[in-house]
């Protein structure tokens, strides 16, 4: 979505006769699961499209669907159930009003031969040829990471068989390895383990579609994000700038019990990022206050990868990218890195975000600094590294949100999820947030981007502990101050031989 953007140049031509056009009430109805055959658009007399050309567009989930996922912990009494559904909109634009979806999603049950596992994931493509790489990672991505868990779990299952057999006592008979083809005898993942699967997964699948000649990645790419539920824990892994956001029951004493908590041990010479985290947290707290007690908290689990944040933009330019603006480029604003940083409580409304540009070059302009595809963008160290996240799944935790930035750009994490806590059944709360994200786009530019979203309502019967609080505050915070850990170098971004964790 942020590739597309206009610079101030060209918006400001486009909006003569359009300026000031009000937002329309809409009512939008499903027609059902598939993808909408471009056509010419229907559109009103003030150049929006009509209902039905809305609803043409769309595509979503038939009805809300039931899942039973595992608890974890080796309680086969222990479920999270879940309840889901997606809804994806076409996006408009006057200029290329036969332009396809270039969202797509996927969910995959019994996920790596696991009974209680899933995968949920929506894929955000840019470019000319964003709509195949979006594809390709749909149809790809499960089946690679699918693959790297059942080879991690069956190694796993091998050294304990090996460990076992090393402490028999001397002159026992060797035994063979038993359960070699049988995954329920493999051993669950822990955290670091399942992560390191996930970001090889993610790498494999960048270097296929480098490889596949059916796939223009040169200057088309797609965003990832994914949710994971292995073993009771969620992981969220993030490539670009689509997000996830867990909605959690708030119980206002406990979150600003750990909060003034973990003050009191911050009592200490601190450095220039731990006051910055400190200023958060205390906006956090002044925040939580003014809530009611046992709504939803809106907690995110990815960060935005794109030049806004300090960290990314630094690691890009030092691979020899140079990070402007559209409007910088054609010499209509000041060179400067003024620009603020977007996270979850702000929106864009000036439409012009710094970009990674080649020196002397007038692209690739991404403006995001992470995707898979975009073979140009590599050199300048837009890598396929994800970022990620691993939390335990307790009875805290209500919902699940998926969402490419077409949600995201106009609506902040909280509105989101306090639009979906506001129904009963995701299908609905997919509908709503879907018809306010567009609201939103025809308020703010003469176009909309792919709008998608998948809603997850969760049902947990595991008691929330003193940690879970502790860690919700720490998400919270962390989410606002720069990932300090090592990045990846710029000879990693090109080979994909990075190793990160977030």
């Amino acid at each position: 979505g942020h590739t597309e953007r206009m610079g101030r140049g060209d918006k400001e031509a486009a909006q003569a006769g359009t300026a000031g056009l009000p937002a329309p009430e809409l009512d939008l109805v499903c027609d059902g699961e598939g993808e909408c055959a471009p056509s010419s658009p229907d559109l009103d007399d003030a150049g929006v499209m009509t209902e039905r050309e809305v609803a043409r567009r769309t595509s979503c989930s038939a009805r809300t669907k039931t899942v039973e996922l595992s608890g974890g912990g080796g309680d086969g009494d222990s479920i999270i159930k879940v309840r889901y559904a997606f809804w994806t909109q076409r996006g408009y634009y006057p200029d290329d009003p036969d332009k396809a979806n270039q969202d797509s999603y996927s969910i995959t049950h019994s996920f790596g031969g696991i009974d209680g596992d899933s995968l949920f994931a929506v894929y955000d493509g840019h470019g000319r040829f964003g709509h195949d790489c979006a594809d390709f990672a749909k149809r790809h991505l499960p089946k690679i990471q699918a693959k790297q868990i059942r080879a991690e779990r069956i190694r796993l299952h091998k050294a304990n068989m090996k460990r076992e057999e090393r402490a028999k006592a001397p002159g026992s008979p060797k035994t063979k390895t038993k359960g070699a083809f049988n995954p329920k005898l493999w051993p669950m993942l822990g955290p670091k383990a399942y992560e390191d699967a996930c970001r090889k997964s993610l790498l494999e699948c960048n270097r296929a579609m480098h490889r596949d000649a059916n796939v223009d990645d040169t200057l088309s790419g797609t965003t990832v994000i994914s949710a994971s539920f292995h073993d009771g824990r969620l992981t969220i892994c993030n490539v670009g700038d689509s997000r996830a956001v867990l909605g959690v029951k708030l119980k206002k004493e406990s979150v600003l019990a750990s909060a003034s908590a973990d003050s009191d041990e911050e009592k200490k010479e601190i450095s220039e990022h731990d006051v910055a985290a400190e200023r958060r947290k205390q906006e956090l707290v002044a925040s939580i206050t003014g809530m009611d007690d046992g709504g939803l908290l809106a907690l995110p689990l990815s960060q935005d990868q794109t030049p806004y944040r300090p960290d990314e933009r630094e690691r890009v330019k030092a691979c020899g990218a140079r990070v402007m603006t559209v409007d910088q480029i054609e010499g209509l604003e000041p060179v400067h890195e003024d620009w603020g940083k977007r996270s979850g409580e702000d929106i864009d409304e000036v439409g012009d975000p710094p970009r990674v540009w080649r020196k002397e070059e007038d692209f690739p302009g991404t403006a995001f600094s992470r995707s898979l595809g975009d073979i140009v963008a590599k050199d300048l160290g837009v890598t396929a590294d994800p970022e990620m996240v691993s939390v335990q799944i307790s009875q805290n935790d209500r919902m699940l949100i998926l969402a490419s930035d077409g949600v995201f750009e106009f609506l902040t994490n909280q509105q989101v999820v306090d639009i979906c806590s506001g129904v009963d059944d995701p299908l609905e709360a997919c509908r709503k947030v879907v018809s306010e994200a567009y609201k939103q786009w025809l308020h703010y530019e003469l176009r909309t981007d792919d709008i998608s979203i998948i809603v997850l309502f969760l049902e947990c019967d595991k008691e929330a502990s003193a940690g879970d609080y502790k860690n919700t505050v720490e998400l919270l915070v962390g989410m606002g101050k720069p990932n300090l850990q090592q990045k990846p170098s710029c000879r990693a971004c090109r080979t994909g031989s990075i190793s990160k964790r977030f």
